[in-house]
């Protein structure tokens, strides 16, 4: 008797080497690589905000987030009344920021020209601080009491997280 062989199987266990894994690791770090590249041509990153100090970030997100919805949007309406003076502020400082900058590249350079330039958009940074004031004090002048209650809370919140990072 002859002693039989076992069949050959017809899908032969394949063992992964050290070298297999390393082309896959570095097709999937290619693939990402592209794909991070694509994703920053088809989406490019939103212009530099400009954000200059206004009382109106003094209302917390959370305190909006508790109100119901017809109360959120009666406040935030008057938030709103501000958009334009916020805007017009914000556009007036970016060309006084540009004037800063013609100033400085000017030959032969002028000091008066730039201490202008620079006291002209501290000047649109006191306009923005007094629309945020007026906003904040028109928006917590119609709070209910409890709302004012509530955005206190909030507010120490807010604080002491900041507080503690």
């Amino acid at each position: 008797m002859t002693a039989e062989q076992p069949a050959a199987s017809p899908n032969p266990k394949r063992r992964v080497t050290w070298t297999t894994a390393l082309l896959i690791a570095s097709l999937a770090l290619n693939v990402f690589v592209l794909g991070a590249g694509a994703a920053r041509f088809f989406f490019p990153p939103p212009p530099e905000r400009f954000v200059g100090a206004t009382y109106a970030q003094l209302v917390p997100r959370r305190f909006l987030a508790d109100l119901d919805r017809q109360r959120r949007k009666e406040l935030l309406a008057i938030l709103r009344k501000y958009t334009t003076d916020f805007r017009d502020s914000r556009l007036a400082a970016r060309q006084f920021s540009a004037a800063l900058a013609d100033a400085m590249e000017a030959e032969p350079y002028d000091q008066q020209k730039v201490a202008a330039a620079i006291q002209a958009y501290a000047e649109t940074g006191n306009q923005l601080v007094s629309h945020g004031q007026k906003a904040a004090m028109d928006f917590i002048s119609v709070l209910t009491t409890e709302e004012r209650k509530m955005m206190a809370v909030r507010l120490r919140e807010r604080a002491r997280f900041h507080h503690m990072k």
